[in-house]
């Protein structure tokens, strides 16, 4: 192993720490925590680097910046980026499948790098390579986000008022398929998210780890079936 050298973006927070990261097929990404002990502040970054082939370091220009070789800051989730016309939003999660990543934001997913499968969850099998809005899940508070390969799975719900009850309020009727036909492609996946249950809704029994830490909800999947 060698240790990642990251710069210190601010001189007055030289303190930080790396709440989660997460590597695809040949690209990494990072959420970094960096404190001002003295005003007890906190900001955070998404740092990315690896190979950009797809736009999966969600940096902009996927020519330009083919491959990274250091960890570089994604703007929109840079919290001492000092521009005025783009909003920062303030990251949780990260996720990286084989080419794509998704990243959550204040309850918000974005998505980019390769969409060949839907993955990305826009509505399209397109390339993305900056951070887009998921909108399908605009309405939905996301906690957690995972990626295989191909696919990616979002934890939704709605935030419990007490959080030591673990019950999480479910958004939807699992048996209604009615509306996950209209927007899946049998020859190469899903582009848009779906619901999947977790548990049933008349049931308080546990169903696997994500049910025993989150209660009753659904996930939500995009991406390729196979």
């Amino acid at each position: 192993p060698h240790r990642v050298k990251i710069d210190i973006p601010h001189e007055t927070f030289g303190k930080m720490a790396v709440s989660e990261v997460s590597a695809g097929a040949r690209h990494s990404l990072a959420v970094v925590l960096w404190f001002n002990v003295v005003l007890g502040q906190m900001r955070t970054q998404v740092l990315s680097w690896g190979l950009n082939r797809n736009g999966q370091l969600g940096l902009g220009d996927k020519k330009k910046n083919p491959i990274v070789y250091r960890p570089q800051a994604i703007a929109i989730f840079n919290e001492f980026s000092t521009r005025k016309d783009e909003k920062v939003f303030k990251a949780s999660g990260v996720a990286c499948g084989g080419h794509h990543t998704i990243v959550v934001a204040e309850g918000k997913g974005f998505s980019f790098g390769c969409g060949c499968y839907g993955q990305l969850g826009l509505g399209d099998f397109d390339d993305r390579s900056v951070p887009v809005l998921v909108k399908r899940l605009e309405k939905y508070h996301i906690s957690m986000v995972a990626c295989g390969a191909w696919h990616s799975v979002f934890l939704t719900g709605t935030p419990p008022d007490d959080l030591n009850r673990n019950k999480w309020v479910p958004f939807a009727d699992p048996s209604d398929n009615k509306e996950k036909k209209s927007y899946e492609s049998p020859q190469t996946g899903s582009k848009l998210p779906y619901k999947v249950p977790i548990v049933p809704r008349q049931s308080r029994r546990p169903a696997g780890i994500l049910s025993a830490l989150f209660g009753d909800g659904f996930a939500m999947c995009t991406g390729s079936r196979k």
